[in-house]
Formats: C-alpha cells, structure tokens, sequence
C-alpha cells in the first residue's frame, strides 16, 4: 500500500538522472558531513541518519560528548553539559575538530540528527560555486540578522575558505564573533562569517532548503510567511526544484522519506507532474 506520503512525493519527483553523472557530481564534490547529536539519542536518532543519508556523504562524523566507533561518533571533550544552551560552545569545539580535515574535502555540511540531506543533490547546487571562495551557504532567515542568517534545523554548508577563515580569524578571536555562551548556534556562525568577510549564498532556489518538515500543513506556511525570506502562496510552490536538505524529526519519517527520494535507480529532481490517473475496477 503506498502512503499519503509516498503519493506527495511520487507527485512532485519524476526525473531519473544517470548514474555516471552521479558518480562525476561525487567526485567532483567531496563532501564532509558533520553531524551534531548526543548520547541519549544515538539509538533513536542518530543510527537513522548513519543508515539512510549520511553514508552518501564523502565522509560523515558525529559530534558528540560520548566516543563510538560503530557511528562514528567523536568525543569532543565538552567542558559544559549537552544542552542546547550550552549549544554555540559546542559549536565552536566542533568547527576545531573539523578544521583537521579542512584540505581533504571541499564543502563541509553541518547537520543535526534529526536533518534529513538529500547530498547527490546538495552536491549538485554545490557545483555553481567555488570551495576557495569565502561563502555561507543555506536557508536565509531574516527574524535576527537583516542581512540574512542560517537554518541550523536544516543544516548549512560551510566552503573549505570559509572553514579556515572561521576557525583562524573569527572564533574566539575576532571582536564581533560571539563568545557568550547560549543556543542559536546558527546565527552565531553567521555573525561570526560576515565578521571576517563571508559572503551568504541562498540555497533556495524553489526552496533547497527547507527549516521544517517537507509534508505541507496549515503550521509550516505560517512559518514560512513570517519567516522566510520568500513567501509562498501557491500549494505546488511548496515543492522543490531540486530538494537537498529537510528537517524530520520523526525517525520513522526520515526511514520512509530515504525509502522514497534516495532508491538505487534515482538520482531525484522534483517536477510538478501529475499523478497518473487511477485504473477503472474491472466488474
């Protein structure tokens, strides 16, 4: 039996890419994703993400304050409890340990572990731009920065520059990049990007990115109004061109949203395409 859910998608998704230029898109892109998530979620949350979309990464690492190899999950030696208000502290630990691998990949994602990150077709917006260049890129919210900040939900992408220059000239060093320690780790990092010269880069086009669940309800649209940086007003304008990044925090819907978009025959670009129309019932 197909679901609601199912049917949504198959409605929107219709355009098979080949495999060979996945496999160029893949190694033309190499793609770090780190993951933020805690113990207490590592069976619940953070096991969904390593079997589903993280492992179409070039390389995927949790952060956390607890070491496990089977994720793998780094232990990044947190000198205050996991909290979200403690969350920009973490961040900063984060972006350190990531600093390591800054020469090895190009772009670097950062997720949460309830995120869902379509990456074929993350790296594929990716080849519009330049990982020596000093960009931000994600979903611009406009509630706290004017100028535009990060959706942290949906996660943001971080060039190799920009990577070097946050961690080597904004954190814990420039004047305007914050130290105090509170949530909202997303517009942290964007405040501390515009501090050393990073340019914002809108991952949007009919939204890339998306802060909230991709399932349309009455809730979503009214964040969308006052917060997005573009309105939408038409049901099928709620559906992406070429959708990359999601926030599901069901786990069962994140297994059934990967059972869809990400099946070994597809490489998926969403179309508004009608469904085919339902057989007659033979008498």
């Amino acid at each position: 039996m197909v679901s609601v859910l199912h049917i949504s998608l198959i409605a929107v998704c219709h355009t098979v890419v080949e495999w060979s230029k996945q496999a160029k898109i893949k190694n033309h892109i190499r793609l770090l994703c780190y993951i933020n998530t805690v113990p207490q979620t590592k069976m619940t949350k953070a096991i969904h993400v390593k079997h589903t979309w993280a492992r179409h990464c070039t390389k995927h690492l949790f952060m956390s304050s607890e070491e496990d190899p089977f994720l793998p999950a780094v232990n990044l030696n947190l000198t205050v409890p996991e909290a979200r208000k403690h969350l920009w502290s973490k961040m900063r630990k984060i972006l350190n340990y990531v600093y390591k691998f800054r020469d090895q990949y190009d772009f670097f994602l950062k997720a949460d572990d309830d995120t869902y990150i379509i990456p074929e077709n993350l790296r594929a917006a990716l080849l519009d731009f330049d990982s020596n260049d000093p960009i931000l890129l994600g979903y611009p919210f406009t509630h706290v920065i004017s100028e535009g900040h990060v959706s942290g939900g949906a996660g943001y992408v971080l060039s190799r520059a920009t990577l070097k220059l946050l961690v080597t000239k904004a954190i814990d060093r420039h004047p305007a990049c914050p130290t105090y320690d509170e949530d909202k780790e997303d517009v942290k990092i964007s405040q501390c990007a515009y501090a050393v010269g990073v340019t914002y880069k809108s991952l949007v086009d009919r939204h890339t990115t998306y802060p909230y669940s991709w399932r349309v309800d009455s809730r979503n649209e009214n964040l969308f109004q006052w917060r997005s940086l573009e309105h939408l007003f038409e049901r099928m304008k709620k559906h992406v061109y070429r959708p990359a990044q999601f926030d599901v925090k069901d786990p069962f819907l994140r297994n059934e949203t990967n059972s869809v978009v990400l099946d070994k025959n597809r490489f998926l670009s969403c179309q508004p395409v009608p469904l085919a129309p339902t057989p007659q019932s033979k008498p």
